[in-house]
């Protein structure tokens, strides 16, 4: 059923057993460094705090950075900008400068309180994959804003939990058609106007796969792009 689906089973699980005052989302892909969870438990401890992102680092040494909290959401593309991406831990930013250019935190490990459930909700299960943390910060952009907590550290496989590790320079079919489809939803739903407009991109991606013969992925995009297609299987 999804990444939304499957984490609002276990928070509702929670809310209605234990209502704890902090959640943590981690992907079975990551682990966290020691210390992790006081650094997240810190940073919310400001109550304009939203969802809280953390230090990403891949999981092969170096450890070069994924992100620095998360991800800067480009305004007419509405693709995601890892913030600091590749970037040693040592040039880890000021957390202020970070959290001014950051839109979301990424999935892979993002805390918050009880509180942001009870004012903003759940995850929205129409994301089956991708572009479902983008949704749940802008919905609760009016109550919260996204923080990051530098000291919670996060080794992350990444891909590895959806999949979707990148073969020959491309994203798997199945990835390919859930960024297609995520963006377009995301679109219609917080920036209706733009929508065409990337549904018009997603085409001329298809066309750019096609003629590098990535017939699979080609056919993923496209049907990504096309409103109420059933999910294909891949």
């Amino acid at each position: 059923r999804g990444f939304a689906a499957g984490s609002n089973l276990g928070l509702r699980f929670l809310m209605e057993c234990a209502k704890p005052e902090f959640f943590l989302l981690l992907n079975p892909d990551a682990v966290l460094a020691r210390g992790s969870v006081a650094a997240f438990k810190e940073r919310l401890a400001d109550k304009k705090a939203g969802l809280c992102g953390a230090t990403v680092l891949r999981w092969s040494p170096p450890h070069e950075v994924q992100a620095f909290g998360g991800a800067r959401l480009r305004p007419m593309s509405l693709l995601g900008d890892n913030l600091g991406a590749g970037r040693a831990l040592c040039d880890a930013p000021h957390k202020t400068e970070v959290e001014r250019r950051l839109s979301y935190p990424l999935g892979a490990a993002m805390a918050f309180r009880r509180d942001y459930l009870e004012n903003v909700g759940f995850l929205d299960e129409r994301y089956f994959l991708y572009y479902e943390e983008a949704d749940w910060a802008r919905a609760g952009a009016l109550f919260f804003r996204p923080v990051w907590a530098p000291g919670a550290v996060v080794y992350h496989q990444h891909g590895a939990a959806a999949g979707s590790r990148q073969r020959d320079g491309e994203r798997s079919p199945s990835a390919d058609y859930h960024m297609a489809r995520s963006r377009i939803l995301y679109a219609v739903k917080w920036r209706p106007l733009l929508a065409p407009l990337l549904i018009a991109a997603g085409l001329v991606q298809a066309l750019r796969r096609l003629m590098r013969g990535h017939l699979g992925q080609a056919r993923a995009v496209l049907l990504g792009c096309i409103p109420g297609v059933p999910k294909p299987r891949f």
